[in-house]
């Protein structure tokens, strides 16, 4: 049988043992977390690396930027002939696209002109970065919050169509469809 001061001598010699590793443990993660601080991003990214990346990546907004505004013009140029003209989603379609393309030429155009540093030397567009960085996300948050309460609309009015068909002419008619949109739109520039 053992007794209380046998356990005591035995509890403070292991608490002594687990004192001492976590000491030298500490000793090590410090001599490791030294000795991966000197490690540089240079040792593994060349510049000339960094550049060619940048470029590729110039060149391909510029691409996306392009295509996206012609889709959204020619959705726009669908959306208006014939029958469509006569439905009362296309409004909220056209809204869209415009919306889209607000958002494709505020977002990514200007950052692709300020990361090619067109306007560095000529505007010294740095002097005013404040300015153009509050419009530059007033305008994206903007456009990208229209693009999302439009889709709303489009879904709501095509569940009431659809579920509720007795009630579609009421909700969904072409005076209702243009105010709400311009609603949308003013409220999210005022905001």
């Amino acid at each position: 049988m053992t007794t209380a001061s046998q356990l005591e001598v035995t509890t403070s010699a292991t608490t002594e043992n687990h004192t001492r590793s976590a000491s030298n443990s500490s000793t090590q993660l410090s001599a490791i977390d030294y000795n991966t601080s000197k490690i540089n991003r240079e040792d593994y990214i060349e510049d000339d690396d960094i550049s060619i990346v940048s470029e590729i990546g110039i060149y391909l907004r510029i691409v996306l930027i392009i295509l996206g505004v012609l889709g959204n013009i020619f959705n726009i140029k669908v959306l208006r002939r014939g029958k469509f003209r006569s439905m009362t989603v296309s409004y909220y379609l056209i809204a869209l696209a415009c919306a889209d393309m607000g958002q494709l030429l505020t977002g990514p155009l200007v950052s692709t002109v300020i990361d090619s540093e067109l306007f560095l030397h000529a505007y010294h567009i740095w002097s005013h970065h404040n300015i153009i960085c509050g419009f530059y996300e007033y305008f994206v948050y903007s456009f990208s919050y229209i693009s999302a309460w439009l889709l709303i609309c489009i879904s709501v009015e095509r569940y009431i169509a659809i579920c509720i068909p007795q009630k579609a002419k009421l909700f969904s008619n072409r005076r209702t469809t243009l105010l709400t949109t311009a609603l949308i739109y003013i409220i999210f520039f005022l905001l």
